[in-house]
């Protein structure tokens, strides 16, 4: 209740929050509103009107309605809010469609296991000149089931990227990640595994060249550092760690980090506060001199990548070195995931300073 400068009532709250909970406040001396047939004298657990929650008409339920659905957004008949094209994530559905041009139906017919454990031979020293890669990051809430797992990858394959980085894989054994690899094909990969029902991270190459230098299961399942020469650029592709990024050559930090660091990164009916563990984020990120991708691009927008019933936030991230541009950034909704996948594009390695110097005679009067 708010009132003005001399005591005056001059706004009279109708809602409430507690967490998680949505209600009305109804003062003393206040009717109640049914909202099923709009009685001012009762509210709707006591209302005797019966209505139709597919048509929205009254007398009659849904179960033996005959009418056309009526959409509670936009009131259309013939479709229900799942359906409604002007729903948030049917827009950003069909606006973000993953383009499947990239996906390759013609394997060599190498070992899919040979070749993950024995790339062909690169060179070992990386060229310099720009190299624009696409790397997406995703959490795919499990590959343990046979059935999802064909599905999920069947899927990533079709996407249009370079490098993807995938969380949550839930696998447990050496012989799942034979199976993964079987079926994702020749292209290169790094898995890891843990203990915890909800370990696994992995980066998945588009093709076979690249080379691995060094693997570091630093926290199996949940920390994964792999250096590569790739596109003819050296990598270092991690999850977290400070003392990890400071490497000296281009670092691509990406991952589901299971929190926020400001307030444009949710959508909550709770105040914001910055954790603990959001505040190191932000320290370490300035200390190795990271970047958030998105926010170079979209400075104060408001922008989530997960979704449930109560909040939506922005935790599924791509943090970039200050040599790398940041190009285009954009993410979708799938059917497998409440987490968005999240893509991004960037323009990595410039041409190395000269090493020959020459004294600057204007220096001297």
């Amino acid at each position: 209740m708010r009132r003005d400068e001399v005591g005056h009532i001059i706004s009279i709250p109708n809602s409430i929050s507690l967490g998680p909970y949505n209600g009305r406040i109804i003062y003393p001396g206040q009717s109640a509103r049914c909202f099923i047939c709009q009685g001012p004298d009762h509210q709707a657990r006591e209302c005797p009107t019966i209505r139709c929650w597919k048509c929205g008409e009254l007398g009659h339920k849904a179960n033996i309605c005959q009418n056309k659905s009526e959409c509670s957004l936009c009131g259309a008949k013939g479709h229900t809010f799942f359906k409604c094209s002007k729903s948030f994530a049917n827009m950003t559905k069909a606006s973000q469609q993953p383009s499947t041009s990239a996906f390759r139906t013609n394997f060599p017919t190498t070992s899919a296991l040979s070749v993950a454990s024995n790339p062909a031979p690169l060179q070992e020293r990386p060229t310099h000149g720009n190299v624009t890669l696409k790397i997406i990051t995703w959490n795919v809430r499990g590959l343990q089931s046979e059935r999802l797992r064909k599905k999920k990858v069947l899927f990533l394959q079709k996407l249009d990227y370079d490098i993807l980085c995938l969380q949550e894989l839930r696998l447990k054994t050496k012989e799942d990640i034979e199976e993964l690899i079987k079926l994702w094909g020749p292209s290169h990969s790094v898995v890891s595994i843990g203990e915890d029902s909800a370990d696994g991270v992995g980066f998945f190459f588009k093709n076979t060249h690249v080379n691995i230098i060094k693997k570091r299961d630093i926290i199996p399942g949940r920390l994964l550092l792999v250096d590569c020469h790739y596109g003819g650029q050296k990598f270092r592709l991690i999850n977290k760690m400070r003392h990890l990024l400071e490497c000296g050559f281009n670092t691509v930090l990406c991952g589901d980090f299971n929190m926020v660091t400001e307030e444009n990164d949710r959508i909550a009916s709770t105040i914001f506060k910055e954790s603990r563990e959001g505040k190191l984020l932000t320290q370490i990120c300035n200390d190795a001199s990271l970047r958030d991708l998105y926010r170079i691009l979209n400075p104060q927008t408001i922008h989530f990548t997960r979704f449930d019933s109560f909040s939506k936030t922005r935790i599924d991230r791509i943090y970039i070195s200050s040599e790398i541009v940041a190009l285009r950034y954009n993410d979708f909704v799938t059917d497998f995931s409440d987490h968005k996948v999240v893509r991004a594009t960037i323009l990595c390695g410039t041409d190395p300073p000269s090493t020959n110097w020459k004294l600057n005679t204007t220096l001297y009067v």
